[in-house]
């Protein structure tokens, strides 16, 4: 009998820690403002970004506007440590946080827009946007470039300074191999706005259709097709634990298997884990979807 019940309550965690509960608040923000991005230095500090130069600040209590920043339009965060981060905008500047406040660390010439954002550790980063514009950090300062191909970059993903990942549009991504960009043409729906990688050989895409793309090493195929509208973003925990936020619902991948679901709220804009029992997502109207495992200790 006592056999049982520990099987019992090991099968009921076990599901639980696949089926949360997201509950929607609005963010101190004017009507007028969109969230786009979010991501969290610590368990108990995070940030997020948006249009009107917004820079909002969580304390592990509330949400809370830091910065106002006027005149720009905030896309990507994204913190390298504690007291160290990153944010870019469609005007083409970099802001960097120092632990107290955030100033601009550089700006692209001619304010070419900058759309992707990623950092592989704190010395070794990427930004990209319009016309095959790249810009590599390496440690002290931005280094300019181009990838070599003449197309707006919207997601990416790197895994050291020279091999990772773009995606375009039209079902265009390039690859970077030992620090070499090659063009990789997929289906017209793997158009990715979305992209993220647990290792080098397991990666998913995301972004304008219903479907999950997978990549396993060698190629991209379609893992899952949603039910309900395109797909607008994507966050990974581990190879175990995922989410992908879409128009009105947000899809969970736990265990190799997805599973829909229908939110209130609209378009989900970035999505964010630090457990697999706590997590947030940004909707639009200035909403804050938050997660929570019920009774999760």
């Amino acid at each position: 009998m006592h056999k049982a019940i520990i099987i019992m309550i090991t099968f009921l965690v076990v599901v639980s820690t696949c089926f949360g509960q997201w509950t929607v608040t609005k963010l101190p923000i004017p009507e007028q403002v969109t969230i786009y991005d979010i991501d969290f230095e610590t368990e108990d500090k995070g940030w997020a970004v948006g249009t009107e130069g917004y820079i909002l600040f969580y304390d592990g209590d509330s949400w809370e506007v830091h910065d106002v920043l006027t005149g720009n339009n905030f896309n990507r965060i994204h913190f390298t440590a504690e007291n160290e981060g990153w944010a870019i905008t469609t005007e083409g500047h970099i802001f960097k946080y120092d632990g107290n406040e955030w100033n601009l660390d550089f700006s692209t010439t001619g304010g070419i827009r900058l759309f992707t954002l990623h950092f592989v550790e704190s010395d070794v980063g990427f930004v990209s946007g319009e016309s095959g514009y790249i810009a590599y950090y390496n440690g002290t300062q931005w280094v300019k470039g181009n990838i070599g191909f003449n197309e707006s970059t919207l997601t990416s993903h790197f895994f050291d300074d020279k091999n990772g990942w773009l995606s375009a549009g039209a079902g265009q991504l390039f690859q970077l191999e030992d620090s070499v960009w090659t063009s990789v043409t997929i289906s017209d729906a793997g158009t990715f706005n979305e992209m993220t990688f647990i290792n080098e050989s397991n990666g998913y895409g995301t972004g304008f259709s219903r479907d999950i793309w997978k990549y396993d090493g060698s190629a991209w195929n379609v893992e899952y097709t949603g039910i309900n509208g395109q797909f607008t973003s994507l966050f990974f925990l581990d190879e175990n634990y995922g989410w992908a936020g879409g128009n009105g619902y947000i899809s969970t991948y736990c265990n190799g298997v997805w599973t829909e679901e229908t939110i209130s709220t609209d378009w989900i804009f970035d999505i964010h884990f630090i457990s697999t029992d706590k997590g947030w997502a940004i909707g639009n109207n200035g909403e804050l979807l938050t997660y929570e495992i019920p009774f999760a200790s």
